[in-house]
């Protein structure tokens, strides 16, 4: 189980960077004629909410089905002789919270200033597709040049 103190330190930090997307509006309005607004702190607000969502998904993945290791960053090969990377992929972390929570597609967000709903999970809908969100954040992740 999850401690409230863990509960309330990526809660925190979720608040925070809210707060850091929220300031970016004075800025840059809010807008799809914007999506496509690159700034450094963008970059950061995106890499750090996506790596955010993905460990705070491990860790409900790990208490929704503790048979997998969701949590280590390495495995034993399978022939025990070396160490191999655990790379779990957004679409089995979808599969395993679309387990315990089968309406998470349905998961809203409001753009304040616009009154305009988002829905970031939506295409778990239709279960194994990546949100566009995650492809953009792999993207910068890996591509950023």
């Amino acid at each position: 189980m999850v401690a409230k103190e863990s509960v309330t330190h990526y809660w925190n930090y979720a608040e925070l960077l809210n707060e850091q997307l929220g300031k970016t509006a004075s800025y840059v309005e809010p807008d799809e004629l914007n999506y496509d607004t690159y700034s450094v702190t963008y970059t950061n607000i995106l890499l750090s909410a996506c790596s955010e969502i993905e460990v705070v998904a491990k860790l409900i993945c790990q208490i929704i089905d503790p048979n997998v290791d969701y949590l280590s960053s390495e495995i034993p090969n399978k022939d025990g002789t070396k160490m191999v990377r655990n790379r779990v992929e957004m679409v089995t972390l979808s599969s395993t919270l679309l387990k315990r929570f089968p309406h998470i597609y349905q998961t809203k967000a409001e753009i304040i200033n616009k009154h305009k709903m988002i829905y970031p999970f939506e295409c778990w809908k239709e279960k194994n597709c990546e949100p566009p969100w995650w492809k953009a954040y792999n993207m910068v992740k890996h591509y950023r040049h």
